[in-house]
């Protein structure tokens, strides 16, 4: 499971903080999920897919896209 927010997201932050907390306390296994707030952004869901990946510094790497991290985690665990 990728559990992706924004800083500035409309969504209530509290609900990545909820699914974050249920998820640990069920014991699921870290590596099998994450979870990535965006820095900087306001936008949402795929909104954001071709926004270059960024750190909590606000430095950006314009060659590798939110929607690569996505795919990559998920041909992971998938494929």
């Amino acid at each position: 499971m990728y559990l992706i927010n924004t800083d500035h997201d409309p969504m209530p932050v509290h609900q990545i903080v909820d699914m974050e907390c249920a998820l640990e306390s069920a014991g699921a296994d870290h590596g099998l999920w994450k979870a990535w707030t965006i820095p900087d952004s306001h936008e949402h869901g795929f909104a954001f897919w071709n926004s270059p990946i960024c750190d909590l510094g606000g430095t950006c790497n314009p060659s590798i896209k939110v929607k690569r991290r996505v795919t990559d985690f998920l041909d992971l665990y998938l494929k």
